[in-house]
């Protein structure tokens, strides 16, 4: 896993977890004391994210793995194990764009788990920024990233990165994010 210092388990009431079971409570408290000072090693972090989902705190377990997984590594493998949505949401969505927009996007490369670099040729591309008719370029980056929140946002832009757009995906289309 990459050591990205990503996330936290903000929101997990711990007491409602000691309840149920106090040993694991225990765990995830000493598990998160050492994320909190980026000391937890690879395997106490997948432990946290799976004593997070066993006790239903899935959008925590999500966001965590979400953040911190390289996308080959345990924390994906587990991603894919306890969300599976997370991968046909994803594919769906680099699947509208391409309908959408009427390109055929080419991986280029992967910054994290459902993160990607695509790169794509369009003559008709900008049309979706009215305000920018100067540009002339063809040749576009777009980086396609499910956010822990389990949306799913876009960033196109120009090789020389003299224009760029913030886009999201809706469920069944894409539109410009007004950030």
């Amino acid at each position: 896993m990459k050591p990205i210092p990503a996330a936290s388990i903000n929101g997990v009431d711990v007491s409602v977890i000691a309840e149920k079971n106090p040993a694991a409570a225990e765990r995830i408290a000493a598990i998160a004391a050492k994320m909190n000072a980026g000391r937890e090693t690879d395997n106490e972090f997948i432990q946290l994210c799976g004593l997070l989902h066993q006790y239903k705190f899935d959008d925590v377990a999500k966001g965590l793995l979400l953040a911190n997984s390289d996308g080959n590594d345990q924390a994906f493998e587990m991603l894919v194990r306890l969300f599976p949505d997370c991968q046909s949401t994803y594919d769906a969505a680099v699947d509208a764009f391409e309908r959408q927009y009427e390109v055929a996007l080419v991986f280029d490369h992967q910054e994290r788990a459902f993160c990607n670099v695509y790169r794509f040729v369009s003559d008709r591309f900008l049309r979706i920024d009215h305000e920018r008719q100067d540009v002339r370029e063809t040749e576009f980056e777009v980086q396609i990233t499910m956010e822990p929140e389990a949306f799913i946002v876009g960033d196109a832009y120009t090789l020389d990165g003299a224009w760029a757009v913030p886009l999201k995906f809706g469920g069944v289309e894409w539109s410009v994010n007004e950030r």
